[in-house]
């Protein structure tokens, strides 16, 4: 059940840092935001405008309630899959208008930042909502990780001094260092057809030079009834790796209904795709049935069919792949599916036992598109169909609200070497998105693309992205080929979990490195990507608990016998291998734009588990 509530208004969690209030003054309604009592938010303008009118300034205060929120779900994948418990203190502020429009802000505050939403209690019929007041202002000598604003979000990610900051739209989330150890991140949570979603947009410098972000609505008006009129705007405040762990975003999404609330049919994992290596290969039975085999024998469960391929052969492609053990996922696009008629489509694929679907080109945050996704979500739900989202919105909650979604692109991959081939993936902006764009949800960048063309990352890097990067399904890029030809990629790829139960930052920063640590039972699987010179990464172990004496294999870039670190480096040779015991730290070199990955268990436990998934034989007529 959502939001099991209690009357009673208990203290916070001592382990609980972020605190927040809503205060009335003559300057308007503010929100204001403390981590370990210091300010992180002062005094943010709230309101919204309906059909032209201003709500905030002039309002009277006419009430406030309060009530503490606990509730449990469960994640069947994303960055930490399992039962999750949390606890909000919640505050709702009712203000009436001069004009006598009654309106509220709804304030929840949780272990790891707040959030805000609007509402009309009282509206009789409907109305617009033409506009919003809520702005925060980015002290001077802040620095943000930001993308220009796109309604499909696959602009490149950038770091820039808040002096730097261009005036324009950005998209979420938008992340703000405000101090050596305090970061803000900006995001929405709780979407769907009622809304249109939300970016910010920089205002000219101030006079002391910060910079204000005012949040602005996709839709130039959007039409609302009587209760919440927008979605949580989310500030998730701490250290960088309270951010990267935290699932705030989740807890403020609706509950699944009781009927998906076990969904165990989705089955998290790792997908063979032959688009990226081969346009054309998706109306290649041939070709699919190859992938199909080579995905089974590295123990990977899932196989994506893009365009291309013909209803005459899927069911003959999914009964081969079920014999090994492995899904089929079918693209499309989301014209394809706009009406009843179309939605037909679904129930037709599933019964020939395709398990998923990518639905392609949303490419827009409006209301309008946002009521089509509800009809998909829940279509998809009733059918038991996993759902990847491309060139689509962020990630706003829905892995909690409907777990079938299994990921959604919303970031510049692996696809752009195709697409452009003079404007490589660059090691700066792979750097970035497990501090941004990962932390708000799944994201399908599809990694390990060792045959891109013009390629600046080292294959240790390519190979770190399979850990740094989280989502349900990780469709990897390349040809399967080109993973049976690196052994050692092979077979760390082959063990790879399918599905993670708990994720830490263990190093970085998103101007230098990332060490993402993902754990699957009593191992942890390491990830580390960099930008810049080579050199050498210190990892510490301790936050893993595997105890002394842990076993580590490494996997990393090959450095040439001479050269080493040196002035940048010489180019590498390919991928090493090195297996080391380790009470609490490691240091690993890796070349310019290098990366690695490697596998952490505690002594005495089996570190290599891979095998191929079994052969069943075709029934015989």
């Amino acid at each position: 059940m959502e939001n099991v509530l209690s009357d009673e208004v208990s203290p916070r969690e001592a382990a609980s840092a972020v605190n927040a209030w809503i205060s009335d003054t003559g300057e308007g309604v503010r929100l204001t935001v403390t981590r370990d009592g210091a300010v992180v938010l002062d005094r943010v303008p709230l309101g919204f405008s309906i059909d032209g009118a201003v709500l905030g300034p002039g309002a009277e205060l006419v009430h406030v309630s309060e009530r503490t929120v606990r509730d449990r779900f469960t994640l069947r994948s994303g960055k930490s899959a399992g039962d999750h418990d949390y606890e909000h203190h919640e505050s709702v502020h009712t203000f009436r208008a001069p004009g006598g429009v009654e309106w509220q802000v709804i304030l929840r505050v949780g272990r790891d930042g707040a959030a805000i939403r609007y509402a009309l209690p009282a509206l009789d019929g409907t109305t617009r909502v033409t506009g919003e007041r809520t702005a925060v202002t980015l002290p001077a000598g802040s620095r943000s990780w930001v993308l220009d604003y796109q309604t499909w979000y696959e602009t490149p990610r950038f770091g820039v001094d808040t002096a730097d900051l261009a005036s324009g739209a950005y998209g979420l989330p938008f992340l703000t260092r405000l101090d050596a150890t305090t970061h803000l991140l900006i995001t929405e949570s709780g979407i769907d057809g009622r809304f249109a979603g939300a970016h910010v947009v920089a205002g000219e410098a101030e006079p002391d030079g910060g910079r204000t972000l005012l949040v602005t609505v996709a839709d130039e008006a959007v039409e609302v009834a009587r209760g919440v009129v927008t979605p949580w705007r989310v500030f998730l405040v701490g250290t960088l790796a309270d951010l990267v762990s935290s699932l705030f975003v989740e807890e403020l999404a609706p509950a699944a209904a009781p009927e998906q609330a076990d969904a165990a049919w989705v089955r998290p994992g790792r997908a063979a795709w032959s688009w990226w290596s081969g346009f054309y290969s998706g109306a290649q039975l041939a070709e699919q049935r190859h992938f199909v085999d080579v995905a089974a024998d590295l123990g990977w469960e899932h196989l994506l069919i893009d365009c291309g391929w013909e209803e005459t052969w899927v069911p003959e492609i999914v009964a081969h792949a079920s014999r090994r053990g492995v899904q089929v996922h079918l693209w499309t696009i989301w014209r394809d599916l706009n009406s009843p008629q179309d939605l037909r489509k679904l129930a037709l694929w599933r019964s020939w036992g395709v398990a998923g679907i990518k639905v392609d080109f949303m490419e827009s945050e409006s209301k309008d598109r946002y009521r089509w996704y509800d009809t998909i979500l829940t279509e998809s739900a009733r059918l038991g169909l996993m759902v990847n989202f491309h060139g689509s919105v962020i990630p706003r909650g829905w892995a909690r609200t409907f777990p079938q979604v299994i990921g959604y692109e919303a970031v510049r991959g692996a696809e752009y070497y195709v697409f452009f081939e003079d404007q490589a993936l660059t090691a700066s902006h792979n750097v970035i998105q497990p501090f941004t764009r990962n932390i708000v949800g799944a994201m399908d960048a599809t990694p390990v693309a060792f045959g891109a063309p013009g390629r600046t990352t080292s294959d240790g890097h390519e190979l770190g992205l399979s850990v740094a990067f989280e989502c349900g399904i990780t469709h990897f890029a390349d040809h399967v080929d080109a993973y049976a030809r690196r052994p050692l990629a092979a077979r760390f790829l082959a063990e790879l979990a399918p599905v993670w139960d708990e994720t830490v930052l263990l190093a970085g920063d998103p101007d230098t490195h990332a060490v993402i640590g993902r754990r699957a039972g009593d191992r942890w699987f390491v990830g580390g990507i960099a930008t810049g010179d080579a050199r050498v990464i210190h990892v510490r172990l301790d936050r893993l608990g595997v105890g002394p004496d842990a076993q580590v294999w490494i996997v990393t870039d090959a450095m040439p016998a001479t050269g080493g670190t040196r002035n940048g480096g010489a180019a590498p040779t390919g991928l090493a291998e090195t297996v080391v015991t380790a009470a609490d730290a490691i240091d690993v070199a890796v070349a310019r734009d290098g990366g690695f990955a490697a596998i952490v268990a505690p002594a005495g436990v089996e570190l290599f588990r891979a095998a191929p998934r079994r052969h069943l034989p075709a029934p015989t007529a």
